[in-house]
């Protein structure tokens, strides 16, 4: 039986060898094609964690955490 880690390889490795899409999140290699999306949030609330495509595991969201004056 294959292990959940060797299964997301496995799937990674055939979307990137093959040039083809994801099937779950459509990635196909090309950044140009990356929309970009700026949320501001309280930084006193909650964060939410950051997404992964559950096939190919592409990284779908990406929190940055800028301060402006002040300590962090």
């Amino acid at each position: 039986m294959t292990t959940t880690i060797e299964r997301r390889v496995t799937r990674l490795e055939e979307t990137t060898d093959g040039g083809g899409l994801c099937p779950e999140c459509g990635w196909d290699g090309d950044a140009s094609k990356v929309e970009y999306v700026v949320e501001w949030q309280d930084p006193d609330g909650p964060t939410e964690p950051d997404e992964f495509c559950e096939t190919c595991g592409r990284e779908l969201t990406c929190t940055i955490h800028m301060y402006w004056g002040g300590s962090a």
